[in-house]
């Protein structure tokens, strides 16, 4: 089998050695489609005009060093075969020729980067450069801070302003006193010329005085520096005209500040509370309607453009009725190297924010890792949580998740419900004996139906259980908390469950199709480890300065049929600790899923009843999945705690995504692909332009459908507190 770096359409050159005559070689084009060559960047692709060229060793040299030395100037070119006699010298002639190889290569298939992915979407842009369709266009007002920025900087972006297809009303440069007077002075020189610019004189910290002052029906926010694109202000038109939304963001890149490289692709989901109260993930360039700022509170606490942006947003979510994320990149920006810390409010007003929602006792806190929240609505729920774990034989397994829950959850908390399947291991039945004299064992009869057993369950749960959490026996808790946090998200009224955060322990086992994931767990670095406490109990001893592989951290429509978001993703714990991560790869926060796994899964008696449950029809696969499905449709969110994280001991090597004949439970996908077969392809929380045939966070190889993706609605639902008797 060959790995074949994926790459853009047009020609390409692949090179590759193996040890048998030519005429062995085999060319079978199924091979080009093998998971592993579509994990970097995905997407199916079309092969065309094959050719196979054999080399010796003697014309593959020559092949490479000519390919190595290609458009380099003398000196480099001076300096690569310096280096070459040096390897050949210590390394010998077999080296030499895989370095010249690996340079070669490079030449002939550069590496898959955000930079050429971005080139190749800016060269193919489909449908992208109309004007907004018909209806009332409203006015557009752009604010431009330029604080410290050059005059260039600014000509970057006024020109792009004005060379929008969509006309910006106003475009107002905010000019403060550590601004440099060319800049000032380049102002003014568009002032003059063009009769839409005005500069003004004004601090961040007073930009409610120049608000006051604008007459159009929309506000925008720019840094000098940065670019919008030409069709920038005609999305964020389409999207207000043909959503009627009071806000509309979308997406964007970062760019280096030399090179003109990009740093990162910003594909944002659809629009979360909790995510832009954890992280203010909507950005610049985001258009607000000015009737819902007329209660703005002042600007005193910003220090920075991205935070008065984020003040401005937080003060139109108060009346705002629908935000909506148009997935089309609008904005280049430049990376900004101010501390994190800067770029933020500080607690006290997203503080006053949820408590004007009636959260009285909600607290804001700074986490690790600079510009994230942890938010705790401190509204409880009023009685105890029961917890369901069905299982059948596997003591050892069931024993680590009990115990886990003894150690990690206060006693008080919780009533727990042993779901007894048939189980005859003798060591099973012993342990099931044990539990019962602490917590209730209830059996089952029957065939295994994952959605009538949690059903038959919550059954035998008193009056005072205000919860139901449905657990897998193969889950383990980590560390306390993680409970309380869930608690405190579901006591929300808009809230109808809240999922954990799942991760891959240690020991699990490496199929063919996860080779690639054994890498990270090298012999002798495992992030934890299995050993067996005093009173003889295996537990798994949670390290976090180690890596861990993510299982689940939401579900995700339409990859595969439904998949686990960031699935043998790296984690990173982003609240206690603060890491270096993959930019390309956003940081797990607490925000809304279309769905989360029923592994680790609580939601509300009165939501779960309402439901009527699991849907029984539905025995195993996607069950989960279908209740998160009509409890969206009950107007309930669904949510993934980032802070509620658990291992969950499922084998990493069980992958369905890519063989049907894998399909453990095919009569169920059948079911769920009918009922929900016009939802799948909507997922609102899920960008359009992210792979949909690995779990991995990964821009679509082939960016041709852009101009086809939708946007992406989302009506606000804003906290309330539950009503408690």
């Amino acid at each position: 089998m060959i790995d074949l770096r994926p790459h853009l359409p047009g020609p390409s050159t692949h090179l590759f050695h193996y040890t048998f005559d030519p005429e062995g070689f085999r060319f079978d084009p199924f091979e080009f489609d093998f998971p592993k060559t579509r994990i970097p960047f995905a997407g199916n692709f079309g092969l065309d005009d094959f050719k196979l060229t054999y080399y010796g060793k003697v014309s593959f040299l020559v092949f490479c060093a000519l390919n190595a030395l290609r458009n380099l100037t003398y000196q480099q070119k001076k300096k690569r075969v310096c280096s070459a006699f040096r390897l050949f010298r210590k390394k010998g002639g077999e080296t030499l020729t895989e370095w010249l190889a690996h340079k070669a290569y490079l030449k002939l298939q550069p590496p898959f980067s955000p930079t050429l992915w971005y080139d190749f979407l800016s060269r193919n842009r489909i449908d992208l450069e109309k004007n907004s369709t018909g209806g009332f266009s409203p006015s557009f007002a752009l604010f431009i801070f330029v604080g410290k920025s050059g005059p260039d900087q600014l000509d970057v972006t006024l020109k792009s302003a004005l060379q929008q297809n969509h006309g910006i009303d106003e475009l107002i440069v905010l000019i403060s006193e550590d601004s440099p007077p060319k800049t000032l002075k380049r102002a003014q020189w568009f002032t003059r010329r063009h009769p839409s610019v005005r500069t003004i004189t004004c601090e961040v910290q007073n930009l409610e005085r120049v608000l006051a002052a604008t007459t159009s029906d929309i506000v925008c926010l720019a840094a000098a520096g940065d670019r919008l694109l030409p069709y920038a202000v005609a999305r964020l038109d389409e999207a207000l005209v043909d959503t009627d939304a009071d806000i509309v963001y979308a997406d964007e890149v970062i760019l280096r500040n030399t090179g003109g490289r990009v740093h990162k692709v910003v594909l944002r989901p659809g629009f979360c509370l909790d995510h832009f109260l954890n992280y203010p993930f909507m950005g610049l360039m985001t258009a607000i309607r000015r009737d819902q700022l007329h209660d703005a509170e002042p600007f005193d606490d910003c220090s920075s453009i991205e935070a008065a942006n984020e003040r401005l947003i937080l003060s139109a979510l108060t009346g705002a009725k629908r935000t909506v994320h148009t997935p089309h990149i609008i904005y280049e920006r430049l990376k900004c190297e101010d501390p994190a810390s800067l770029r933020r409010l500080p607690p006290s007003p997203i503080t006053a924010f949820l408590q004007g929602l009636g959260f009285r006792q909600a607290t804001v806190t700074p986490a690790a890792t600079p510009g994230l929240y942890s938010i705790r609505y401190n509204h409880p729920l009023p009685g105890k949580t029961g917890i369901v774990i069905p299982t059948k034989n596997n003591g050892q397994v069931l024993r680590m998740a009990v115990d886990s829950l003894e150690r990690t959850v206060p006693s008080e908390l919780y009533d727990l419900v042993v779901v007894n399947h048939e189980s005859d291991d003798p060591e099973t039945v012993t342990l099931l004996q044990t539990i019962s004299e602490k917590h209730r064992v209830i059996d089952y009869q029957g065939s295994f139906n994952f959605s009538r057993i949690n059903n038959f369950a919550v059954e035998f749960f008193s009056e005072s259980i205000d919860s139901f959490l449905f657990m897998n026996n193969d889950v383990e808790a980590i560390k306390g908390g993680w409970l309380e946090n869930m608690r405190d998200l579901l006591g929300r009224q808009e809230v109808g469950i809240v999922g954990g955060t799942l991760l891959y322990p240690p020991d699990v086992s490496f199929g063919s199709d996860s080779d690639f994931i054994a890498a990270r767990y090298s012999e002798g670095n495992h992030p934890s480890v299995a050993k067996v406490s005093e009173d003889g109990h295996r537990r798994t001893v949670f390290d976090e300065s180690s890596p861990h592989l993510i299982q689940h951290a939401g579900v995700i429509l339409n990859v595969g049929v439904a998949e686990h978001y960031q699935k043998y993703e790296p984690y990173s714990d982003v609240y206690t600790r603060n890491t270096l991560r993959n930019p390309a790869v956003p940081s797990l926060v607490t925000r809304s899923f279309s769905a989360v796994t029923a592994a680790c899964m609580l939601t509300r008696r009165d939501v779960f009843e309402t439901l009527k449950g699991f849907d029984e029809a539905i025995a195993v696969g996607f069950g989960d999945v279908d209740l998160c499905l009509r409890a969206a449709n009950e107007g309930y969110q669904s949510l993934c705690s980032a802070e509620a994280v658990l291992f969950h001991h499922e084998s990493v090597s069980r992958d369905i995504l890519f063989a049907d004949e894998k399909d453990p439970h095919p009569a169920d996908t059948t079911a769920f692909r009918h009922r929900y077969r016009d939802d799948i392809e909507r997922d609102p929380f899920y960008h359009g332009m992210l792979s949909r045939t690995v779990t991995h966070y990964r821009p679509i190889r082939v960016p041709y459908s852009y101009g086809a993706v939708s946007h992406q609605i989302v009506d606000n639902l804003k906290p309330k507190p539950l009503k408690t008797p």
